[in-house]
């Protein structure tokens, strides 16, 4: 989106800044700066948890899940 700002035009965007997604993104940054240093590392580091994430078991029910620690707990 332009927008005429006296004799300049600049590009505002609106991002949504309070949200649970931001807050949820601002604690992996965080987590990750504690362990590794760098900005390609930093990267690394959440794309790796994130893809860990990816292949857990995901369950529609709460009594799948209790089912499913029930076996693991065994």
């Amino acid at each position: 989106m332009t927008v005429n700002s006296g004799s300049s035009d600049r590009k505002e965007f609106k991002i949504p800044l309070h949200t649970q997604t931001v807050e949820r993104v601002v604690k992996k940054v965080t987590a990750a700066s504690k362990y590794v240093c760098g900005v390609q590392e930093r990267e690394g580091f959440i794309r790796s948890r994130l893809l860990d994430r990816k292949y857990l078991p995901k369950f529609e029910t709460k009594r799948q899940y209790t089912s499913a620690t029930a076996v693991v707990q065994k």
